[in-house]
């Protein structure tokens, strides 16, 4: 009400509402309302895809992700939606393509670097996902101990070993982690 033309307010509320059943269409209206008051700002065109997401329009998603690499091609954000996107339809090449991409604009992000172990999962290849584990592990020393933790556990859990994951829970356990992480 106080600043009605002030875009982030309109993203942040978007974002919260999308998460609320019932709410998501008008996540996505608002989050439209935040680009067109700032077309130019990467961050809410990669919103903007989260929430077309969240209502399962993944075509046009996919088209809002490809407007938004040609308008800003550096902006890493952009190629982590998409390999999300890509893998969520199974094709997991693809999005191996653009996680890549991603990676290669921004090492520091660990969370992008991780998907790229889980899409080694999602490939059964599991010299690179071991190789990609110890990678981030190299990269990331001083991330806390449960990123990884959390990160193998998943990988277990994907590779329908849950057997595995609940022993790899129950011994960070043991030595004072909480397996919940």
């Amino acid at each position: 009400e106080r600043s009605p033309n002030y875009a982030p307010a309109y993203h942040w509320y978007s974002i919260l509402l999308r998460r609320v059943e019932g709410r998501r269409e008008e996540a996505v209206n608002l989050m439209r309302k935040a680009v067109s008051l700032d077309p130019a700002a990467p961050i809410l065109i990669a919103s903007l895809v989260d929430s077309l997401r969240f209502v399962g329009r993944l075509e046009e998603a996919e088209a809002v992700v490809l407007g938004g690499v040609m308008q800003h091609p550096s902006f890493p954000s952009f190629y982590n939606v998409m390999a999300g996107l890509l893998e969520k339809e199974g094709r997991l090449g693809e999005a191996a393509d653009w996680l890549d991409r991603a990676n290669e604009l921004n090492q520091l992000n660990l969370s992008a670097r991780a998907n790229s172990c889980f899409l080694f999962v999602g490939l059964d290849d599991p010299d690179a996902d071991e190789a990609c584990l110890v990678e981030l592990r190299a990269d990331f020393p001083m991330s806390p101990i449960f990123v990884f933790a959390t990160l193998e556990n998943n990988i277990l859990i994907i590779r329908g070993d849950v057997r595995g994951a609940v022993d790899h829970a129950r011994e960070q356990a043991a030595v004072g982690m909480d397996p919940r992480l």
